[in-house]
């Protein structure tokens, strides 16, 4: 709501307002006395409590009582206007506005999505952030299976202070499903950044210049895998499968793509990874892991794929 940050929350829940009909319902002296944020401020919440309920709050109305279980909120170019025009970036960018009409709409979309929607509605609520830069009220979930059904018990209820009905099925879903959008845009990332090699020979060449490089497979490639640079680069975990030849086709505007190649270590690095959970939370074998660092995530799932691919080749 326009003019609400967590500090005018904290006073209005203070002085007995439960909702957005509460405020919008209160005369602005009594409003202003009770919070103690004044005449000026007080006219702002109301206005905004009263924006809320006539033009954002009705169509989220609608789309429960219709039945509708996710609402995609659209935004605006300026929502990451700050970004230096020459400077290439991705569909999960950390919001960088460029004005305050830049800055409403990131906060406008992502409170609405993320905050208001949980207390007032039985929408689906959970919108996982992969990149963990998306702006707004959100709660940290670790990708693993232990994690995620703690969460859907009460880990996320406890954290937006509010009933959050999801399963732990549909919430593994959507985290795989964030990751597998990350995974993408960082592809599209490095082939604008071009640094990404499509094609057998191309990919061959590079992984010789780029020991380093990451190389990409689609699920049904067939000979290709046999050749020494990519089983070499399976053998040392700088691999990974990724849909089929006509999906990796769709995605870098080629009719079909057999194998691909990340030489960008940061990219690859964090490409493997992303589509690793989204893999291993597909298939269940995402753990958490028992070494002292736990911020780390165990993936069984890919490394799998890729030396199974390679056998049955």
């Amino acid at each position: 709501m326009r003019g609400v940050g967590d500090r005018t929350v904290q006073l209005l829940e203070e002085a007995g307002y439960k909702s957005v009909e509460d405020v919008q319902r209160e005369d602005e002296d009594k409003l202003a006395i009770k919070t103690g944020i004044g005449i000026k401020k007080s006219r702002v919440i109301k206005a905004g409590a009263q924006h809320f309920l006539q033009n954002e709050w009705k169509p989220l109305e609608a789309a429960r009582k219709k039945g509708v279980k996710r609402v995609v909120f659209a935004s605006s170019n300026h929502a990451v206007g700050f970004y230096p025009r020459h400077h290439r970036i991705g569909t999960d960018v950390t919001a960088r506005p460029d004005s305050r009409y830049g800055k409403f709409h990131v906060t406008n979309v992502i409170n609405c999505a993320l905050t208001n929607i949980p207390a007032t509605h039985d929408i689906e609520p959970i919108a996982a952030d992969a990149a963990g830069g998306a702006f707004g009220r959100g709660a940290h979930v670790h990708p693993a299976l232990l994690c995620i059904t703690n969460a859907c018990k009460f880990g996320l209820a406890r954290s937006f202070k509010a009933a959050v009905k999801v399963t732990s099925e549909e919430l593994s879903a959507e985290i795989a499903a964030a990751y597998m959008r990350r995974a993408e845009g960082l592809l599209l990332a490095a082939k604008r950044a071009k640094r990404l090699t499509v094609g057998a020979d191309e990919t061959l060449a590079a992984l010789v210049q780029h020991p380093n490089a990451t190389v990409v497979i689609a699920n049904d490639a067939a000979s290709v895998v046999k050749r020494t640079e990519i089983a070499s680069a399976i053998a040392e975990g700088r691999a990974c499968t990724w849909t089929n030849k006509a999906g990796l086709g769709r995605m870098l505007a080629r009719d079909e793509v057999a194998v691909c190649a990340v030489i960008d270590v940061a990219m690859a690095e964090a490409l493997r990874h992303a589509v690793g959970v989204a893999s291993a939370m597909r298939s269940g074998t995402l753990e958490r892991s028992e070494s002292t660092d736990q911020n780390e995530d165990r993936v069984s799932g890919p490394t799998e794929d890729v030396s199974k691919c390679l056998e049955e080749r």
